[in-house]
């Protein structure tokens, strides 16, 4: 469980499901790796990155992924 999380009333459900697809720093905003860029959410801001590369949550999965 990530505190951030709960503050938004994330479902502890969601958050396992999300958990191994993002990383923290160290004043605990959480981190969306996209390459070497990462979105980022912190309490009052959320920075999207300018990137080509893409961030993916859960296992990838060919039946599921569409061009």
């Amino acid at each position: 469980m990530h505190p951030y999380l709960d503050w938004l009333g994330i479902n502890p459900q969601i958050q396992a499901w999300l958990a191994p697809s993002f990383q923290s720093d160290a004043a605990g905003n959480i981190l969306f790796k996209y390459g070497n860029e990462a979105e980022t959410y912190g309490i009052g801001f959320h920075r999207v990155p300018v990137t080509d590369e893409f961030w993916q949550a859960g296992a990838p999965n060919i039946a599921t992924i569409k061009k």
